[in-house]
């Protein structure tokens, strides 16, 4: 496969032979002795020198009007013996290169011989000696056309700028020559053009960026351009001191057979390490070619291109390219590779490795808490103490997000790896300091081991993060290793997933109403809607397995909106059919209070609902309000503007500042469940419900307990001066037509049924 190297170094070695060239061209005009002898030399020179396949010279015969072949020399020369060509142009055979040369006095180069159109009545004949490109340049002596120099190779789009620039100077040369023998005084401004052309060729030698030698057989350097002293970072004396053997790095494997090849062909071209002034070794293309000088002398010319920076440039891309960006951890692209080398030699040894699929518990909320700038910090301090606990032969990578995998190669048993992951969440155990705050991360570890689950690549990471998922099921912060029925459980998951991206257009979501009472009059004060889902063949999913999978999957946004909407629409009807007067209370999850269009929707579902605000309820948690507090103020405000009463649900589990409390525009205080549950005799329970209803109080909120079972929870909460309560003594959730027979029984009786 060609790379660019391979490229750079054809494209240096073509310049290098066409330099060459014009060089002996230069001389051939002042040497050749007849019009024939200089034509003749022109073709051997591009041949010999220029490396081209094949060289001629087509003159006009002015009295018959015709072309003729003046010289010609390389492989493939009986190609001419059947070529037709005119200066006609409405005959075909004049339309081709040559053709078009002579008549329009302008070079015509032919890049694709055998598909160009100017060249279709050669076609078959080039076919024949394997043409791929061709060019004629008009040669001219006394400001008149009278032939054309002709050159044909057997690969495609050779002439390049610098490559057609060489040519052109080429044929201008030659055609000064003809002028020479056409009239004496012409061999004088052949002689200027001669050495405006060298100084051009010096121009270009001096300005070059590519250092450009010219050695002698016993390895002096004669000569050598600025660039050549830039490279190797000293003076002409100082190179000229080091020689040819100086500047090469012996050391290089590849200098002998490059020798070897120079001394067989006269030229090389390839990559070796070149030696600075200062003995630093330097990556290089050279060219070099042994060439006959006028006076006879075997020189050597060599021209050295310094790619130190593009090798820097392409180990930085393969770097990257295997590497993430945030961690510095091999990617996946790496890791991969890695598992396949470490496969490959548990196959030969015999010998066990395990796969670990590591995912950081609850990430997500890091980010939508803190923002991803802090989340980029925890993924970076949390690679470096994952690093810390694997050997060097190991490899830990991140895959994307949250998610790490580790090779553990040559292990001598699963407790080996049972040991890794014990280190590894210990180490996650630790709070992760990142400037004013803490924050407590935990992980979740999967375990495939090799050859027991699985004996390729895929086959252990598919099974190493099916035991992960396991290891998050059985409450996270654990690690598990793999068994054949959790691929099982993984479908399954993946399946209930996707079933619930269904669930919203299947009608399969529908909403549950808990009654809020009012404790001391036993007064209906509200409903709150509950979202719950009835899969069309597994019955009702329970909320605390779908809600987290909308939450990790995007879908809470959509689910959320769908709530909103229909809480309000039915509780406005209830109000219009006068059988409730209280607020609908809807939760609000992390993801959705920080979406920026979140003010639009709730605005939205109240205008299509036609529900006034005052009877909708929002209730977020503690740890939804307590960061970014800017922010979430912002957003309280806008809501308490248009009229929402506020909540704080599930109050007491979080971390809440009492500072920060007293400024939010909430109305109520939600006791959480797990504080009511323990009532009266829990004395943990008693102690934070007290101080919860009397933060409230003094705080002038209202507040109410979740999950009231009994009548001595409700007597006792009673007592404390809780203001409203919900829970099983009153009511479960309730589908709308069950909650309307509910309203309207309530009414009636003015308490709950029993």
């Amino acid at each position: 496969m060609t790379t660019d190297i391979d490229v750079t170094n054809a494209k240096i070695h073509r310049l290098s032979r066409l330099y060459l060239t014009l060089s002996r061209c230069n001389h051939a005009v002042l040497e050749s002795t007849s019009e024939s002898d200089l034509l003749a030399s022109a073709c051997r020179i591009a041949v010999e020198a220029g490396e081209l396949d094949m060289a001629w010279v087509a003159m006009i015969e002015p009295e018959a009007g015709t072309i003729r072949v003046a010289e010609s020399f390389g492989r493939g020369v009986e190609y001419l013996e059947g070529v037709q060509i005119s200066l006609e142009v409405e005959n075909p055979h004049g339309r081709g290169p040559t053709g078009t040369a002579l008549r329009e006095g302008h070079a015509v180069w032919c890049d694709d011989f055998m598909h160009d159109p100017r060249t279709a009545q050669w076609h078959a004949l080039g076919e024949r000696f394997g043409w791929s490109a061709s060019a004629a340049l008009p040669l001219t002596s006394q400001g008149r056309i009278v032939g054309a120099l002709n050159f044909y190779l057997t690969q495609n789009n050779a002439f390049d700028e610098v490559a057609r620039e060489l040519l052109g100077e080429i044929a201008a040369v030659i055609s000064h020559g003809l002028g020479r023998f056409a009239l004496q005084a012409a061999r004088q401004e052949a002689e200027d053009r001669l050495r405006e052309s060298e100084d051009r060729y010096r121009s270009i030698v001096e300005h070059s960026r590519d250092a450009i030698l010219l050695t002698a057989p016993d390895g002096r350097i004669l000569s050598a351009n600025p660039a050549a002293c830039r490279i190797f970072d000293c003076t002409v004396i100082e190179l000229q001191r080091l020689g040819r053997n100086g500047v090469v790095d012996t050391a290089d494997p590849r200098v002998a057979a490059a020798l070897e090849e120079r001394r067989r062909t006269g030229s090389f071209s390839g990559e070796l390490t070149m030696l600075r002034h200062d003995g630093e070794p330097f990556p290089a293309l050279l060219s070099t070619s042994i060439f006959t000088a006028h006076n006879g002398e075997l020189l050597t010319s060599m021209l050295i291109r310094d790619v130190s920076e593009r090798k820097r440039k392409e180990a930085q891309l393969a770097y990257f390219a295997q590497h993430d960006a945030l961690t510095d951890l091999p990617n996946r692209l790496l890791l991969t590779d890695r598992l396949d080398m470490a496969i490959a030699h548990a196959k030969r040894s015999g010998a066990s490795l395990a796969l670990m699929f590591l995912d950081l518990d609850r990430f997500k909320q890091v980010n939508d808490l803190f923002g991803h700038e802090l989340g980029d910090r925890v993924l970076r301090q949390s690679a470096q103490r994952l690093k810390a606990c694997v050997r060097a032969s190991d490899t830990l990578s991140r895959q994307g997000g949250d998610e790490f995998l580790i090779v553990l190669p040559e292990i001598t048993s699963p407790e080996a790896a049972m040991t890794v992951a014990e280190k590894l969440l210990d180490a996650l155990g630790t709070p992760l300091s990142l400037g004013d705050r803490d924050v407590v991360l935990s992980g979740s570890i999967g375990i495939a081991c090799y050859p027991e689950d699985g004996s390729d690549a895929n086959t252990l990471m598919r099974n190493a993060d099916a035991a992960m998922y396991v290891a998050k099921d059985l409450g996270r912060n654990r690690y598990q290793f793999y068994s054949p029925d959790m691929n099982a459980r993984t479908l399954e998951r993946l399946t209930l997933e996707g079933d619930l991206r269904r669930a919203i257009d299947g009608n399969q979501l529908f909403l549950a109403y808990q009654p809020q009472i009012d404790l001391t009059h036993r007064r209906l004060t509200g409903l709150e809607a509950l979202a719950r889902w009835q899969h069309p063949t597994l019955g009702l999913i329970p909320p605390d397995q779908f809600i987290p999978m909308a939450e990790n999957s995007g879908l809470i946004e959509p689910i959320g909106a769908w709530v909103l909407e229909t809480a309000c629409r039915q509780q406005a009807a209830w109000i219009a059919e006068g059988l409730i007067e209280g607020t609908v209370s809807v939760n609000v999850s992390l993801h959705q209070f920080r979406q920026p269009n979140f003010i639009e929707v709730v605005a939205k579902a109240l205008s299509k609902s036609g529900l006034a605000a005052c009877h909708l309820e929002l209730e977020v948690t503690e740890s939804v309000v307590m960061h970014d507090l800017d922010r979430v103020m912002e957003t309280l405000d806008t809501l308490r503007s248009l009229g929402i009463k506020l909540s704080i649900d599930d109050f007491g589990t979080g971390y809440s500042s009492l500072s920060h409390l007293k400024q939010f525009p909430i109305y109520r205080l939600k006791i959480d469940k797990s504080f009511t549950q323990g009532l009266p005799h829990d004395r943990e329970s008693a102690a934070i419900a007290s101080a919860i209803i009397s933060l409230g109080k003094n705080l002038g909120l209202e507040v109410l307990a979740e999950g009231i079972e009994t009548t001595e929870q409700e007597q006792y909460l009673h007592s404390l001066a809780c203001d409203a309560g919900q829970g099983y003594l009153f009511a479960r959730p309730m589908p709308a037509p069950a909650c309307v027979d509910f309203l309207r029984s309530f009414s009636t009786a003015n308490h709950p049924p029993s």
